[in-house]
């Protein structure tokens, strides 16, 4: 029998091997697609951006968005630089006055509460805050014995009550304002 000379390569390379130093013409460069995780980066930054919108929406306390301009709004900041005194305490009562005069385009009484609430449906889940307003309102100005029953700072009331007003002005009707009234009671 003849014999052969025969030359084979290796089928498998033992040892470490690094891809980096393959210098072989015949292999492209290493890619790795990355294209799923850029879909999901860019739907959650997006979700970030319209949360982050919202947010500044709903908290926000300037009239650059809109809807947030309204009456209550600009009652609301300006309870908050007010004095905690009984002159502070009536300027308050005034702006709040005024708010609900501009948003209801009419004077409203205690007597017509109804018909505010009849053209203003978003205040409805405060029907029972704006009846105590009109007692506070009745003893600052008219008598000074009346009951008001929106607790010891009638101040703080006050502003809290012009930000729910300002949160239904702007079609914000959470439904945890009682929960609310009962903690700023407490």
């Amino acid at each position: 029998m003849p014999s052969l000379d025969i030359a084979i390569s290796p089928i498998a390379i033992f040892g470490q091997v690094k891809i980096e130093n393959n210098m072989s013409p015949l292999r492209g460069p290493l890619l790795l697609n990355n294209a799923k995780e850029k879909k999901w980066l860019n739907v959650t930054l997006g979700f970030l951006a319209i949360s982050l919108l919202g947010l500044l929406y709903i908290l926000g306390k300037r009239a650059w968005l809109p809807r947030m301009g309204g009456p209550f709004a600009k009652t609301y900041r300006a309870i908050h630089k007010l004095p905690n005194s009984q002159e502070g305490l009536k300027q308050a009562v005034s702006k709040v006055h005024e708010s609900l005069n501009a948003t209801a385009s009419m004077s409203v009484f205690s007597n017509n509460i109804e018909e505010f609430l009849a053209n203003k449906p978003n205040f409805e889940p405060l029907k029972l805050e704006i009846q105590q307003f009109f007692s506070l309102s009745r003893q600052v100005y008219f008598e000074s014995g009346a009951t008001h029953n929106v607790g010891a700072n009638p101040q703080a009331w006050l502003q809290s009550f012009a930000r729910r007003c300002r949160d239904c002005e702007r079609g914000l009707i959470p439904e945890t304002l009682n929960k609310e009234m009962n903690r700023t009671r407490a």
